[in-house]
């Protein structure tokens, strides 16, 4: 049934009740409302085992998050939570996202689930508002190559095949991989296939819990995806192109250049992959987040409030920059200094931080290098 509802009238003969006619409501699943707020019925939950010093950025972000959008937040930090109780000591560490997720889809309504490693923007949009109730809500990795998804696609159907990911594992249907390290899940729609975990081999080969979680998507009847989009799972890879140069001219550069410019700036959740170093990353993104010069992780086609050309110009409210100071009190040191562009470009020949990402310059102090807001 894919209409949200519908109705008819049934005699009284097909039904024990003393009326002429009776009315029948039949109303989908799909169609319900679910809540995107309250913390009771709805959690933003991350999961970070170990030592993880990145998170010291990533956590007072994901919390002010939490509180702006009117929901609770759970770190699992040890594994004496109860989210890691009853897990089979076989199980690799690579897939303790699934009973994780299962546990909290058990106690509330909706759960959005990040990874340790990501920075939630301030000004970011509440995701549960933005995906639709019953679908599962994720970034496509689009930035990827053709030849990365259909490896992993490969991958995922060779270890996860049924006769339900058929089509998709013959090469139809939507090719592309989703991220899971930013994910919107639903109690109803995703707990029951979610909770067969335990009767999975689970393997991986190179992705881990992401090719189970895709052949889950595609084996699973009535299971949708909706794209989040790049602006809330922007990677690692794409902040260095953007932040770095190799001293190539030319139109074409530069226009790529103002592009992943534009990108760095309008993202909303900023993922820190392996391809960066993610406690000095952390560090300058949260600072320039939260303070002048307001370039990086604004959200700024999603913000709440929208934050167009013009307001941004104008500068924040005093309620939001209190609140972004207030957070900004709450990060660490790294103790020393360093340069972003050495610290993204690693040992590269040649390649150095753009100048707008070394401007730390505040308004009226002169605009040489420094960022335009426009």
């Amino acid at each position: 049934w894919h209409s949200s509802s519908a109705q008819r009238a049934v005699p009284c003969r097909f039904l024990s009740a003393p009326c002429r006619w009776t009315l029948l409501v039949y109303r989908s699943a799909r169609s319900m409302s679910c809540p995107s707020s309250g913390v009771a019925s709805v959690a933003l939950v991350t999961l970070s085992l170990g030592s993880r010093p990145f998170v010291q950025y990533t956590k007072p972000l994901m919390e002010a998050y939490a509180k702006s959008i009117g929901v609770s937040f759970h770190s699992v930090d040890s594994y004496a939570h109860d989210a890691m109780q009853g897990i089979p000591k076989n199980l690799s560490t690579r897939f303790r996202k699934l009973p994780l997720l299962e546990h909290f889809l058990r106690r509330y309504e909706r759960v959005m689930y990040v990874d340790d490693d990501v920075l939630i923007g301030p000004a970011a949009a509440s995701l549960f508002a933005l995906t639709p109730c019953h679908s599962l809500g994720a970034t496509l990795e689009r930035h990827k190559p053709a030849g990365w998804h259909a490896l992993h696609r490969r991958a995922a159907c060779d270890l996860y095949h049924s006769p339900n990911n058929a089509v998709w594992c013959s090469g139809g249907g939507n090719q592309l991989i989703f991220n899971s390290g930013v994910m919107v899940l639903s109690r109803d729609a995703h707990l029951p296939h979610l909770a067969r975990w335990r009767d999975e081999k689970l393997v991986c080969r190179v992705l881990c819990d992401q090719l189970y979680l895709n052949a889950l998507l595609h084996r699973t009847a009535g299971m949708t995806l909706h794209d989040l989009g790049g602006d809330f799972n922007y990677v690692g890879s794409e902040l260095t192109r953007a932040v770095t140069t190799s001293g190539t001219a030319g139109d074409s550069h530069r226009e790529a250049a103002a592009r992943r410019r534009v990108a760095v700036r309008d993202a909303c959740l900023l993922h820190l992959t392996r391809k960066v170093p993610k406690l000095y990353t952390a560090d300058w993104v949260t600072h320039r987040a939260l303070s002048w010069p307001f370039d990086v992780l604004q959200c700024a086609r999603n913000a709440t409030p929208p934050r167009g050309s013009a307001a941004r110009k104008a500068g924040l409210s005093m309620p939001e920059a209190d609140r972004r100071r207030a957070i900004l009190a709450r990060l660490p040191s790294v103790g020393h200094k360093y340069e972003i562009g050495a610290q993204l470009c690693g040992k590269k020949d040649g390649c150095c931080a753009q100048r707008w990402a070394l401007s730390q310059r505040a308004p009226g102090e002169g605009n040489e290098g420094a960022y335009d807001s426009g």
